[in-house]
């Protein structure tokens, strides 16, 4: 289910559109949607726009607090296996059928238990002579919105009336109750990485950005930034999170998933060539003009390789000149030295974590004092263990980049060798 929300925005357009951007909300920077805007500069061109407006009718009164722009806000049920990417392509067919005369920035969060879009939209139009007409706007926007869900499989949404009764103590306690536990969130978590990662250790990865501590001791288990106890997978009593199994098989659906429509589409195009061959008698085009136009796409096809070689040495001196490679040794010593930091920095990881345990026991049996005092010093490895996380995936990340460069390093000494040696044959 679908859910829409606009509000008028009358003063920070600048401060939603950060908002919105925020990568901590959004977990993938490429989750952005930009409609006659940039994306770093919007809310200065929703200003140019608004005076434009204003110069274009001097007479029309202003009181000075006109709505600048309007916050929509798209949320998906959390029973809808919706990914970030559907949720982003929903939002910018929803917002296309509805206007294309204003400027609009789009952005997904991830950092929910539900996926939700963002949408911040110009009151004015890009030629600055009218004003957004929100006159049952948001009926418009969800029928419009149904309709797209419904060409995605995801369930659709009624608008609800504002409730204007107070809510009582019993209601409120309800709602309290129906707060989500520590297992659910996680399985929640779980369910939003899952649909973001490639395989099962790209997964563990998220989870580790996310701020979500991990341990393998005889099973993993995950520490919640707000939980003082460890969850095990095996307690989540559900055939699809209770194992790594489970969960491994479930990324690996999700990619098998994912690559169905890319071979329908290059099977499509590939009738569509055949077709198009079928009809070439029928030209009477000439061996010669033919020639010509395979030399042509021979061309081209050459150019665009050497550039793609061009681009790849260009990146690898460059970073050659940043690290001060002079041999291919040099490559060897850095990702020994970096393999050395990993092996320190899980080493130094492992014993925290056994501090951190050795302290939880104390907890329990301690007076308050005691207590209080503990409670610091679990934060304080608690703070240690994450930045240690932080500097794992940094050090991981230098380590890819240091045998991606020293495969091409490898690449073009070879053939260098190969060029060398075929002049000596010439010779």
């Amino acid at each position: 289910m679908a859910y829409m929300k606009m509000k008028p925005i009358k003063k920070t357009v600048k401060r939603a559109i950060d908002y919105i951007l925020n990568p901590i909300k959004m977990g993938d920077a490429t989750l952005v949607f930009t409609h006659d805007v940039n994306k770093e500069l919007a809310a200065l061109e929703f200003s140019m726009t608004r005076d434009e407006y204003l110069r274009c009718k001097p007479n029309k009164y202003h009181s000075g607090n006109e709505n600048l722009a309007y916050h929509i806000v798209q949320s998906h049920s959390k029973k809808d296996r919706v990914t970030p990417e559907m949720a982003l392509e929903v939002a910018k067919k929803t917002i296309a059928d509805y206007t294309q005369d204003y400027a609009y920035v789009i952005a997904v969060h991830t950092d929910q238990d539900h996926l939700h879009t963002h949408i911040i939209m110009n009151a004015y139009s890009h030629t600055g002579k009218k004003k957004l007409n929100t006159h049952n706007s948001v009926e418009k926007l969800l029928a419009i919105s149904n309709k797209h869900c419904l060409k995605y499989g995801l369930s659709t949404s009624e608008i609800k009336k504002k409730q204007t009764n107070k809510i009582t103590h019993r209601e409120q306690y309800h709602d309290d109750k129906k707060k989500l536990s520590g297992r659910k969130k996680l399985k929640h978590l779980i369910d939003e990485m899952i649909g973001i990662s490639k395989d099962f250790d790209e997964f563990i990865d998220n989870i580790e950005k996310a701020g979500i501590q991990v341990k393998d001791r005889g099973g993993l288990s995950f520490l919640l930034p707000d939980a003082q106890r460890s969850i095990r997978l095996s307690s989540l009593k559900d055939d699809n999170y209770n194992t790594v199994e489970a969960l491994q098989k479930r990324i690996e659906d999700k990619q098998t998933a994912m690559k169905i429509e890319p071979v329908t589409k290059s099977a499509n195009l590939e009738i569509k060539e055949v077709s198009t061959n079928l009809e070439i008698p029928k030209l009477k085009t000439s061996r010669k003009q033919t020639w010509i136009n395979y030399y042509s796409r021979d061309y081209w096809r050459r150019k665009s390789d050497n550039l793609e070689n061009i681009s790849r040495i260009a990146k690898m001196l460059s970073h050659m000149r940043e690290n001060d490679i002079q041999e291919i040794n040099d490559y060897t010593v850095l990702l020994k030295a970096s393999q050395k930091d990993i092996k320190s920095i899980k080493n130094r990881t492992t014993k925290l974590e056994r501090q951190y345990d050795k302290l939880e026991e104390l907890y329990m049996n301690a007076s308050t004092e005691e207590q209080i005092k503990l409670v610091e010093q679990m934060k304080e490895i608690r703070a240690e263990i994450r930045q240690l996380n932080q500097t794992y995936s940094v050090t991981t990340t230098k380590i890819d980049e240091l045998e991606k460069f020293k495969a091409i390093f490898e690449t073009e000494k070879s053939i260098g060798r190969n060029k060398e040696h075929k002049r000596g044959l010439l010779v």
